[in-house]
């Protein structure tokens, strides 16, 4: 598992994502991504005298379950005295009176709360946790839906102030590295729900694609997104 990790410190480091004494903003779930992630941001404290500040949002969506995942986070981040910050807010009210789905509100206030802490706490980047599945599975959502060269980029590894170290990993990858390193996640049941479309993606589409077309089809699909991304970059 050494490999996997030694593959997302040269993906960071290739993409200049992290300087040296960096302060570093992670959007902290507690599932097995957000957690992979601190587990990494972690392993670099030392070398690049980072400073690391972790930030989960709680969205009023999933009752005790979401105050669990709160203090999964809280005590974990104790443990390892990372700074913790966090967020409450009823994300179903919100998206009434916004006139927006639930998970387009969810993402825009977690973002809103990143960067509200970047900015409070004069920190460099914010690191969020997508890794390849999710990139394969954001193009697929944007070509169905009507998308140009940038929408078929899907998610870029530096945009602004966010990275995306985990870009260069597969969702099996990631929890390889957990178990092997005997780290603790949460699983939220939602996941697993298809209500949203990009629930049925991941828990269909791609499955299908991968057992059925390609065992290959999620990391050609993210080399097609590279390619995207290159020449959206270029035009631009």
């Amino acid at each position: 598992m050494a490999d996997i990790l030694k593959k997302v410190h040269r993906y960071i480091s290739d993409l200049h994502m992290i300087a040296p004494g960096s302060h570093v903003v992670a959007g902290i779930s507690g599932g097995a991504d957000s957690m992979c992630l601190l587990f990494v941001l972690l392993s670099l404290k030392e070398k690049l005298a980072l400073k690391l500040t972790a930030v989960h949002i709680n969205h009023g969506l999933r009752g005790a379950a979401a105050d669990g995942d709160e203090a999964f986070v809280k005590a974990w981040c104790e443990k390892y005295e990372v700074d913790f910050v966090s967020f409450r807010t009823d994300i179903r009210a919100r998206a009434k009176a916004d006139g927006i789905s639930e998970e387009e509100c969810g993402r825009l206030f977690r973002y809103e709360c990143f960067e509200k802490v970047r900015v409070q706490r004069q920190a460099d980047v914010i690191a969020v946790a997508h890794h390849q599945d999710d990139l394969a599975e954001t193009v697929i959502f944007n070509m169905v839906r009507g998308s140009n060269i940038k929408g078929m980029a899907g998610i870029s590894p530096v945009r602004g102030h966010i990275i995306r170290p985990l870009l260069v990993l597969r969702r099996c990858e990631i929890e390889a590295l957990l178990l092997e390193q005997q780290i603790d996640y949460r699983t939220d049941d939602t996941n697993f729900e298809e209500d949203y479309t990009r629930n049925k993606i991941r828990l269909k589409v791609l499955p299908y694609l991968t057992k059925e077309i390609n065992p290959k089809a999620v990391e050609h699909i993210t080399a097609a997104a590279g390619a995207a991304l290159e020449a959206s970059n270029y035009i631009e």
